[in-house]
């Protein structure tokens, strides 16, 4: 019962392979597109052209649990969305930021963002 709902829920079909990862959001987005990469080259999947993306709306702080710290997720300059600013204090990951990539097959390309042009920020 519980996995037909799973299957109903992702959409999968037979043949189709999910696959979980038990850890914080960005650790397993890493995990995770480290294996389709790796299974990509491993069936010699090959993609015709070129892919693109532009990717903003980036959270401006990150946790580093190794220094149990938060870190600015681009740099400590970065301008936040002025309606997460009362987020600060209670909830920084949260916060978002006027940050962009842009990504071409899978690899920074560019990027850039807004700084923070308030004295009082």
């Amino acid at each position: 019962e519980e996995m037909a709902e799973l299957r109903k829920r992702a959409g999968v079909e037979p043949g189709d392979l999910v696959m979980f990862a038990a850890a914080d959001r960005l650790t397993a987005c890493e995990i995770l597109g480290g294996m389709r990469t790796h299974m990509a080259n491993a069936l010699g999947i090959e993609r015709e052209g070129h892919d693109f993306l532009w990717v903003v709306d980036f959270p401006l702080f990150q946790y580093d649990e190794r220094e149990r710290r938060y870190t600015a997720n681009h740099h400590p300059f970065t301008q936040p969305f002025e309606d997460d600013i009362d987020k600060l204090e209670d909830d920084p990951l949260a916060m978002g930021s006027w940050t962009y990539d842009f990504v071409m097959d899978g690899y920074e390309a560019g990027g850039g963002g807004m700084r923070i042009h308030d004295a009082g920020a």
